[in-house]
């Protein structure tokens, strides 16, 4: 059973290596018409979007394995990625995949932080719209655990080389330092945050500036980076104020437009990671410009380390593994068990009502009564213990043969005395 549940685990997908970023981006908004297509066809469905990847996690319902995927193959497709783009992983193929993707291994800068938070993230919304129940559940809790040992045992992510940290050490590289300088941030996001912390605790800016669309939101992350909030109409009028700016945003079309560049009078570094960029071309000579390519082959010149530490990490994914397995058996030993109990507990019950009716007759009731029912239960915890150690035992080590039979035993023999009852 546990190994029909594991083959019925898929991942079909696409990230940056098979198509351009552009193309992600995109994707990355329709998580919602991804799950309103493909869940009818699963019993358990994670959408994992972000701007690397856009990846499905399914777990099909019996007899719809060829439409599930096919659903999911067409999803893409239908919002530009070519088919031969698309990749699908099944079993434990498609498990160890997702634990590779929370340690790290297939971020596009090896060891990158903010994977894990997105794998987790990805979890919660599914499991919050009830599209993920106990299987991926357990799935997406190892990789979380898979993620965490890669970070702690081992260096893969040392050395800050995230999208937003490679971001803010490029600047610094090419200003020479950040320190001192009047430095504008523009997004209030996850990356645009972590940009605005890092270059506030570290550099010391003159001036840190937090541009946003909602200036609510500026206004709360300057207020804790000791920034000043602004709102995105201000951006050409400050580009005169500012040495570095650091851009991580959802655009459509180009935020910042060559007319306005061309207007600048001051030395300006910018270093655009929005993954659609927001700076339209082509760049004037007198600014230095950095997109997100740029910031990935330097942040790729910071992992050699991580390289050579990702060789640990794979151990502990298939460790990790090893233990999703584990706990699959254990929940199903479980479920055999509870079936086991049922028919016990039936039992159980019928007797100590026919030994209650029967002390009635001689009188005997109250405490004596009491201690049939303790009796009862604990004979049968008793007898009834090698039997569920035997079941947990076959079910760890691979074998759910024996815990299968016996649970089909015991449910037949529990609804033949459900149907006897009726009778009566």
């Amino acid at each position: 059973m546990v190994d029909k549940i594991v083959a019925d685990i898929y991942e079909i997908g696409v990230d940056y290596h098979a198509v351009p970023l552009r193309v992600l981006a995109v994707l990355e908004r329709k998580v919602d018409e991804a799950y309103e297509e493909i869940y009818p066809y699963t019993r358990e469905l994670v959408v994992l979007a972000t701007c690397n990847r856009f990846e499905v996690y399914i777990l099909v319902r019996e007899g719809f394995e060829e439409p599930a995927v096919v659903a999911a193959k067409k999803f893409l497709v239908n919002n530009g990625v070519p088919p031969e783009a698309v990749h699908v992983r099944k079993g434990l193929d498609a498990a160890r995949h997702l634990l590779r993707v929370a340690a790290g291994l297939e971020s596009m800068i090896i060891g990158e932080p903010e994977i894990l938070g997105q794998v987790w993230n990805a979890y919660e919304y599914a499991r919050s719209k009830a599209y993920a129940e106990k299987v991926l559940g357990i799935l997406f809790h190892q990789a979380m655990k898979a993620g965490r040992r890669a970070r702690t045992e081992t260096g893969i992510a040392r050395g800050n080389v995230g999208f937003p940290t490679a971001a803010v050490s490029l600047a610094n590289s090419v200003t020479g330092s950040l320190r001192g300088k009047a430095v504008m941030v523009v997004g209030a996001g996850e990356a645009g945050t972590v940009m605005a912390r890092l270059v506030a605790s570290k550099y010391k800016p003159s001036r840190l500036i937090i541009a946003n669309r909602s200036l609510e939101k500026a206004r709360r992350l300057a207020e804790e980076v000791g920034g000043e909030p602004v709102s995105l109409d201000a951006i050409p009028r400050i580009l005169n104020e500012v040495d570095v700016v650091l851009i991580a945003i959802t655009v459509d079309k180009p935020l910042i437009k060559h007319s306005i560049l061309e207007r600048i009078e001051r030395r300006l570094v910018i270093v655009d990671i929005s993954t659609k960029p927001a700076v339209e071309e082509p760049i004037p000579p007198s600014i230095v410009y950095k997109g997100f390519e740029d910031v990935a082959a330097y942040a790729k010149r910071m992992v050699e380390f991580r390289e050579y530490e990702a060789r640990r990490v794979e151990a502990i994914i298939e460790e990790e593994l090893v233990g999703f397995l584990k706990i699959l058996r254990r929940r199903m030993a479980d479920q055999y068990i509870e079936e086991v109990m049922k028919y016990v507990n039936h039992v159980l019950e019928e007797e100590v009502s026919e030994a209650e009716t029967m002390l009635r007759k001689h009188g005997i009731d109250g405490a004596a009564m009491e201690i049939v029912r303790a009796l009862a239960w604990s004979l049968t915890k008793k007898t009834t213990r090698p039997l569920i150690l035997l079941m947990r035992d076959s079910m760890e080590r691979g074998d759910s043969v024996i815990p299968e039979r016996v649970a089909e035993y015991y449910s037949r023999e529990y609804s033949k005395k459900l149907a006897r009852a009726r009778e009566r």
